[in-house]
């Protein structure tokens, strides 16, 4: 991640918490309804659905999200999902 997502303040924080994903019994936890990715030359859209559970309130993410691969490493476009990470 660190390699191909450069200077990602999302990406960075993924990794300092070692990419734990909290169980489905959890009081806090999230879970993709749907996941997808497309290419079309250098660009990569993410589609998603990802509810979101905690301690009792559900709401949803969607996507679509953004890339641009230019070279070894991934540029963020546009992104819904961890978009309050700066």
């Amino acid at each position: 991640m660190k390699k191909w997502f450069l200077k990602n303040a999302a990406a960075d924080q993924l990794i300092e918490q070692d990419f734990y994903q909290a169980p489905n019994s959890s009081s806090n936890f999230s879970d993709f309804r749907f996941l997808t990715f497309e290419q079309k030359g250098d660009t990569v859209t993410v589609n998603y659905n990802l509810m979101t559970y905690s301690h009792g309130e559900t709401s949803y993410i969607k996507g679509p999200d953004r890339f641009v691969i230019k070279g070894n490493t991934i540029e963020t476009l546009h992104r819904n999902i961890w978009k309050d990470v700066k």
